[in-house]
């Protein structure tokens, strides 16, 4: 229903209002579908209001309005004022305003009956009624242009644990009209998955992705599989792990600042990595995944600090996304590939850069105004050389050859890397190596930007690797006890120390190479041995194992302290995932990979808060500090692969040793 108030003149108000009524009018007033700033007609808008409507306005077309005249927009919903918009204008003014809500706003507030106000000087002039329609429950939206072809396939946005799906599909509708492709934006209810992570326990976001797509293609004729996607933060977090399961149908993808990525390495649990127990019909086809054109997007200052569990990844956003970034590609040169990962750092925006990204989003997924690009992998280590400095291995392709390098704390503070010299040749790899001062290495990563010999520059960040390595040769402690399970006549005698007593069964097995020795020590069978150790020394030791497990279904145990065997291992292989640890020290992310021989260390101080553990030499995890003399520190005997409960599935062991 309009309503609108006559500027009639009330006697009663003093000159300068009278004069300000008289010249006062409105020329046009409606409600209106999208933004009003280069419409060249402006169209009454069409009601009810869906969840297809773009954001709608009130417009105002106004003469005669004076410097410090005041206006006001007041939204309701359902009666409930939910949104106000007031002005003083600056300068005596001819012309136009509007003030509007989105779509995804009215939905936060509700469907009914909405109403709109307009004041002037306080005075109601307009009011009108919209009828916003119930949208029901729905599993996802989709938006199928007038134009649109469905050979071009899906434009899949997925949203971020604001679940506001609404908000997602109005942000990415107009990138589909402009690009006659459906829109679809699927709804994870909280309630229902924990969906950034595809797959939790029995839950499968995955499966239910793929109905949804399976409907969506049915209903519109579109192209299933060419799949562009889109997801920001925990929308991140699940695109690029569905990428990662399934490459084979996605074009290309933007992967928008999530907060934990998935690395391809089977030696990291899922959903950090590739290891662990994953779906039967799940498996990780690195090529594939290389192959697909991907665009990481973060802003410069989402650097909020983010902790446990997955450190090792970075410090916070950009640095997380980086270290991925570097990683996929490093990985993919390894194998001869280009990693086909583009890296964007969104200057001066936060968490939230949907609106300074969206350019970049539709140039990267449709091809507007697309520049080459450099791809690269970096190594950025600590010299040893006596004044500090980086030093830096650049690994890039680039179709037209690289040229520059610039590297600094952060991309406004970037300087030029001079006397670079790049070996190879355009299209394929090219390396070189370069020093940077440690003015640029106070921190855990660097800013690197790449030029190519078209002028055109890419953003990278290079991680600082820092990483403690674990070298038995540097070890303070003294080798107490080795095992090595050689002598196939008498498999328990000892390279140093006491000979091992069994507890069971084991037999001989294939040890890492010909010319080791091994055993296989099945479930409800363990070792034990004297330790003739000072006493003093029992809250400080290393133990090393050479050992593989062919499954990590079950726990497997390692070490146990209390030699009557009548408590928990203190050193666990855990049941589901293959995680290294137990519950007092935690659990490292990195796991153990079915088949394969891996060498894991422990070191130990409780003197001093020190319980490390390390994978094939690397610092896997800093674990919590026990207290002197207790479960953690040595006693009369300790016990190999013993568990009071049977959680000590069978191990197969080339090498054990103790130091002390």
């Amino acid at each position: 229903m309009k309503n609108f108030r006559p500027f009639t003149i009330v006697l009663l108000l003093s000159i300068s209002f009278i004069l300000v009524a008289e010249e006062f009018s409105i020329e046009n007033i409606l409600l209106t579908e999208g933004s009003p700033r280069d419409k060249s007609e402006i169209k009454s808008l069409k009601k009810p209001v869906t969840i297809t409507h773009d954001k709608i306005f009130l417009y105002v077309d106004w003469q005669g309005v004076k410097v410090g005249n005041k206006y006001c927009f007041k939204w309701y919903s359902n009666g409930k004022l939910v949104n106000t918009y007031e002005k003083k204008r600056e300068a005596n003014t001819n012309g136009k305003t509007w003030h509007g809500v989105s779509i995804s706003d009215i939905y936060k507030h509700g469907h009914g009956l909405w109403e709109v106000k307009f004041y002037f000087n306080d005075v109601l002039y307009y009011t009108d009624k919209f009828e916003v329609k119930d949208p029901g429950d729905y599993d996802y939206l989709y938006y199928m242009p007038e134009n649109g072809i469905p050979e071009n396939g899906i434009l899949l946005g997925v949203h971020s644990t604001s679940y506001d799906p609404l908000g997602y599909f109005q942000y990415l509708r107009p990138m589909a009209r402009e690009n006659n492709i459906l829109l679809l934006v699927p709804y994870f209810p909280d309630e229902d998955f924990y969906y950034q992570v595809l797959f939790y326990k029995e839950e499968r976001a995955d499966l239910y992705l793929n109905s949804i797509i399976e409907e969506a293609a049915k209903k519109t004729g579109a192209d299933k599989t060419k799949l562009y996607m889109y997801g920001h933060s925990g929308g991140g977090q699940y695109s690029h792990r569905y990428l990662m399961a399934y490459p084979e149908n996605i074009e290309k993808i933007v992967i928008s600042a999530p907060g934990h990525w998935t690395f391809p390495y089977k030696h990291v649990a899922y959903p950090f990595g590739i290891g662990g127990i994953l779906p039967a019909d799940i498996s990780y086809n690195l090529e594939s995944i290389f192959a697909i054109p991907k665009l990481v997007i973060v802003g410069e200052l989402d650097i909020e600090k983010s902790g446990e569990p997955a450190i090792w990844q970075g410090f916070n956003r950009v640095e997380k996304a980086g270290h991925w970034v570097n990683t996929i590609q490093h990985e993919a040169f390894k194998k001869g590939l280009n990693g086909n990962t583009r890296f964007t750092i969104i200057p001066d925006a936060s968490h939230s850069v949907r609106g300074e990204s969206y350019d970049e989003i539709e140039n990267f997924l449709f091809g507007i105004n697309s520049s080459p690009q450099i791809y690269a992998s970096f190594s950025a280590i600590f010299g040893n050389k006596p004044e500090k400095h980086v030093e830096l291995t650049i690994s890039a392709v680039s179709e037209v050859g690289c040229a520059d390098i610039e590297a600094g704390l952060d991309i406004n503070s970037l300087k030029k890397i001079d006397n670079i010299v790049w070996e190879g040749n355009p299209g394929s790899l090219q390396e070189t190596k370069a020093t940077i001062p440690v003015s640029f290495a106070g921190q855990k990563a660097i800013f690197i930007r790449i030029q190519d010999k078209s002028g055109h520059w890419s953003d990278y960040l290079a991680e600082v690797v820092t990483t403690t390595t674990f070298d038995e040769n540097e070890l303070f402690q003294s080798l107490v006890g080795l095992w090595e399970f050689e002598k196939k006549d008498n498999l328990l005698k000892a390279t140093m120390g006491e000979d091992l007593q069994l507890f069971g069964e084991h037999f001989i097995a294939e040890g890492k190479t010909d010319k080791d020795g091994a055993v296989t020590i099945g479930q409800g069978s363990y070792y034990s041995t004297p330790l003739r150790i000072n006493t003093a020394n029992r809250n400080r030791y290393t133990i090393v194992f050479d050992i593989k497990v062919n499954s990590i279904d079950i726990w497997h145990s390692l070490f146990q302290t209390n030699e009557n065997n009548s408590n928990d291992s203190e050193l666990f292989i855990k049941g589901g995932s293959g995680r290294i640890g137990v519950g007092a020290t935690g659990y490292a992310q990195y796991c153990a990979v079915p088949g394969e021989w891996f060498a894991l260390a422990v070191v130990v101080d409780n003197n001093v808060g020190i319980y490390n553990y390390y994978m094939n030499n690397e610092l896997i995890l800093r674990g919590t500090p026990q207290k002197v003399d207790s479960r953690f520190s040595l006693g009369e005997k300790a016990l190999f692969f013993s568990d009071n409960d049977g959680e000590d599935g069978a191990i197969t062991v080339s090498r054990i040793a103790l130091y002390n």
